[in-house]
């Protein structure tokens, strides 16, 4: 996981900040993995797939309307034998 930097030395103190809660976090739990995430990531992890998710619903609707809605010429050729 890469650190971005937002501006002049905002980088380094976050690096700092993130080490520092590192060896907090090693003071009292010895054992465990210290992992940590931005929360930004995962916000946009989350709008990325939400924004797949609509594209594909405003496709399926288009479609379905397209061909099946009353009074379509689509519908009327469609039923006709």
């Amino acid at each position: 996981m890469g650190i971005k930097d937002h501006g002049e030395g905002t980088g380094r103190k976050r690096n700092r900040a993130i080490s520092r809660l590192k060896d907090l976090y090693k003071d009292y739990n010895r054992e465990g993995t210290f992992e940590y995430r931005f929360l930004d990531e995962d916000y946009q992890a989350l709008y990325s797939a939400r924004k797949k998710s609509v594209g594909l619903i405003k496709i399926f609707c288009r479609l379905r309307n397209y061909y099946f809605l009353p009074g379509s010429l689509r519908t009327r050729s469609l039923y006709r034998s």
